[in-house]
């Protein structure tokens, strides 16, 4: 039976709740867990970035006689930025390097700026966009320094040691990675309302800046923003060692590091505990632009997965909101529906106690946006709520279903027909049983190249009855780009268990020795499945004896804390045969694309160490193993991109066996995922 008004069923899961517990053992008691029925955002969007912040500016400042103004195309300048705003009570405006957009003009019209205060030098905001602002007759100054880290210094001093908040009756600086951006946006409200200046450092080591900013404003107390993979232990030590206290901010992602200072900010420095902001973060400028507007309202900032994904693994989002539901009104999206999709902002309000409207009585065809089997509701793609019971009928394709055997089968993307009756008996019935496709599984030869090591890529969005197959197939060497062989059954493979030894496979086939495997997934209560995507192919001898093609076997990211490929990450390559020593030289690279189609080049010696070796398995290969006769290479990146995880190898170069014989992407895994 459908319930016509169950706000006290509201929540987010299990797998939500269960972070929460975790995560408020850590980060103190909220609110009691209760629904508030009116929770809704509003968006601060415009056509483009420009135009967003802009919005964002002449709608959280009636006037403003000085601005800051900071580029769009790049975020190291203007991470400092909010400390300086909150100083003086400002906006942050936008502008492109050379051109100051017509957005951003006119909002200087509007709130009647007489000065602008642009941050970073002309390498940033150009000296023709400065004199545009001369020409609309505004007085211009700079606060800037060789490099980020000097401009972040600058900013930090401008207002002098006065401008220094407290934190506990100690003066309180923030310290954030210098590489990437989300962590000092996240901070970037605290630092504008309470007044803390914020300082960059490179991930390894403290920078000179930074430290002489401590010593000249006289710090006593240091937020170090985000985990050991952003700013590493080595510089938290070195922070120490200037005589100041440290308190680190941080979670597993970027998501979890935002969810941590949000939690900090209310049960520390007072914030609100009304209003929230949520922004995309896998991009920087609408949070770096709200930055602002959130510092006036007290209110944290959260960031997403990227535009189409509220939360990953942590549920660091869905948890926060949901530990904070009880007084948690309302709250602001910075960025149009690119940055901030509608199911994401649904998602969140649900999290924060939105309680979608009940689907209507009567007939309805609806998506599925999100399932919540501990109470017995799924959400509808246009938001709208299906409450069930035992009292219900429930069908597959027309056949009767028990109830525990319906939402076995019921994940994201089903489609069913719904006669649904609020207060009477309600008929569902999956029409359409997605499953979703496992991705291609890593390969590698082990044990001098006689077993197969099969890393396998689970979907997180299957349903819990899902099964999957380890699937292999062959063709005849020499020639491993020949048509494969139909696909054959291989072994079951289980949740939670990534890898598997496929052993001998030459000897338990027909012995041509080239190999390719998938995964195959399929609903047990109804058997739908899915054919997951072909793996990297191996062949049995390697390359170098056989002449078949040189791949890559398999490569994983490793040492991942925010969801983008920058410094310090790892990508480890195994072969399928023993390299060139010249590979992971000044001439070897690789060129990666994510699924929002943002590309970089890594190159060795350039913006990555590279270090060439033999193969050592990992996980070890099994006792009566020693390796196999071909070659890993680590990658560790030093500069930062804008491609996130997962990522795809699109092309190699300077990759090459002892023969001579260059990788063949199109034979290779080139699927890129992080182990963090």
């Amino acid at each position: 039976m459908a319930l016509l008004h169950p706000h006290d069923r509201r929540r987010v899961g299990t797998i939500a709740i269960a972070a929460a517990v975790a995560a408020l053992a850590i980060t103190g008691t909220p609110p009691t867990a209760t629904a508030t029925a009116t929770f809704a955002f509003k968006r601060f969007a415009g056509t483009n970035r420009y135009d967003t912040a802009a919005q964002i500016a002449t709608k959280s400042f009636k006037a403003a006689g000085t601005v800051l103004l900071a580029t769009g195309e790049a975020f190291p300048d203007a991470l400092a930025g909010n400390y300086l705003a909150g100083t003086s009570k400002v906006p942050i405006l936008l502008t492109q390097k050379d051109q100051l957009p017509p957005e951003t003009s006119d909002a200087l019209t509007k709130l009647a700026v007489k000065s602008v205060t642009i941050l970073g030098g002309p390498s940033a905001v150009s000296a023709s966009v400065e004199a545009a602002l001369t020409a609309k007759g505004l007085k211009t100054s700079r606060v800037a320094g060789a490099d980020r880290y000097e401009t972040a210094l600058a900013a930090a001093q401008q207002p002098g040691p006065s401008g220094v908040g407290s934190v506990g009756g100690q003066k309180t600086a923030i310290l954030a990675s210098g590489a990437n951006f989300p962590d000092a946006l996240a901070g970037g409200p605290m630092s504008f309302r309470s007044h803390l200046p914020t300082f960059l450092t490179k991930p390894d080591t403290l920078s000179p800046q930074a430290k002489t900013g401590f010593q000249s404003l006289g710090i006593q107390q240091v937020l170090i923003l985000g985990g050991p993979g952003a700013v590493s232990n080595n510089v938290e030590t070195q922070v120490a060692a200037t005589g100041v206290t440290t308190k680190r901010l941080a979670g597993a992602d970027r998501t979890a590091t935002a969810a941590a200072i949000a939690q900090y900010a209310i049960s520390t420095l007072s914030f609100p505990t009304t209003h929230v902001d949520l922004s995309r973060g896998d991009d920087f400028p609408d949070a770096l632009a709200g930055g602002a507007h959130a510092g006036t309202e007290g209110a944290p900032i959260l960031l997403s997965i990227n535009p189409t994904l509220l939360d990953g693994p942590t549920h660091a989002n869905a948890t926060f909101l949901s530990a904070n539901r009880s007084t948690l009104t309302d709250g602001d999206i910075f960025g149009g529906t690119g940055a901030v999709s509608d199911a994401v902002a649904a998602a969140a309000a649900r999290a924060a106690g939105s309680n979608p409207p009940n689907a209507p009585a009567g007939t309805s065809t609806p998506t599925i946006a999100d399932v919540d089997l501990a109470n017995d509701v799924f959400f509808s793609t246009n938001d709208a709520s299906y409450h069930y019971d035992s009292g219900d009928t429930f069908a597959y394709r027309g056949a009767t279903k028990t109830m525990s055997e319906f939402e076995s089968i019921i994940n994201q993307d089903d489609s069913l027909t719904v006669d649904y009756a609020p207060g009477g008996t309600s008929t569902f019935n999956i029409t359409n049983d997605a499953v979703h496709q496992v991705q291609a599984p890593g390969v590698q030869v082990i044990n001098n190249h006689k077993d197969v090591l099969v890393t396998v890529r689970f979907p997180a969005n299957n349903s819990a009855g899902t099964a999957y197959e380890i699937q292999r197939a062959e063709a005849v060497l020499p020639n491993c780009s020949a048509p494969m062989k139909p696909y054959s059954d291989m072994r079951q493979a289980t949740p939670g268990t990534a890898t598997y030894v496929d052993p001998d496979p030459s000897a338990s086939t027909s012995g041509n020795g080239c190999f390719t495997y998938r995964v195959n997934a399929t609903t047990t209560a109804t058997g739908v499945e899915v054919d997951g995507k072909d793996s990297a192919k191996v062949a049995f001898p390697d390359s170098a004896s056989s002449g078949t093609a040189v791949t890559i076997t398999r490569v994983q990211a490793t040492g991942d804390t925010d969801g983008k490929v920058d410094a310090n990450d790892k990508h480890v390559f195994e072969f399928s045969t023993v390299m060139d020593p010249s590979t992971g030289g000044g001439s070897t690279s690789y060129t990666l694309s994510d699924q929002f189609g943002h590309t970089a080049t890594v190159t060795c010696g350039t913006t990555a160490t590279c270090a060439l070796m033999p193969f050592v398995p990992d996980p070890p290969s099994p006792p009566d193993g020693t390796g196999g006769a071909h070659s890993e290479l680590t990658v560790t990146i030093t500069a930062a991109s804008a491609v996130g995880y997962p990522a795809t190898i699109l092309a190699v170069a300077g990759m090459k066996d002892t023969n001579g014989t260059a990788v063949d992407v199109t034979k290779s895994d080139t699927y890129i995922e992080t182990t963090a």
